[in-house]
């Protein structure tokens, strides 16, 4: 999405740093608000979620990108354009390399609580 922004760049939108870091914040032990474990970093967005070329997971991990969705980086790129701030809070439900605690259908529909409240204390930064 970002290539068609900018033709011939491969422009890296990024989180707005203020939101990204009033998450953090909002994540520590001491603030309440999580109960399980907050990590910050990477993810790669890409447009296919289920095709993965071989290694592809594997170099990503490699280089410290802690997941892959499907909508962040052009979420950041919207906002870059318009001068907005952006921030993606994202729950793993799946794991690419070991599927032994994926998410059930029913623990997808209701174990979002902790991203929301951390996407709530950015949103009121």
């Amino acid at each position: 999405m970002n290539q068609l922004r900018i033709p011939g760049v491969n422009f890296c939108a990024v989180a707005d740093f203020r939101l990204a870091a009033a998450a953090y914040e909002a994540s520590l032990p001491e603030q309440g608000q999580v109960d399980g474990t907050v990590h910050l970093g990477t993810v790669m967005s890409r447009d296919h979620f289920y095709f993965t070329p071989e290694g592809q997971t594997e170099a990503l991990a490699r280089h410290g990108v802690l997941g892959v969705e499907m909508e962040a980086a052009a979420l950041y790129g919207v906002a870059a354009e318009y001068d907005k701030q952006a921030l993606a809070v994202l729950t793993v439900s799946d794991h690419l390399l070991d599927h032994s605690g994926d998410m059930s259908a029913a623990e997808r529909e209701t174990r979002f609580a902790d991203s929301l409240r951390l996407a709530v204390a950015a949103a009121h930064s």
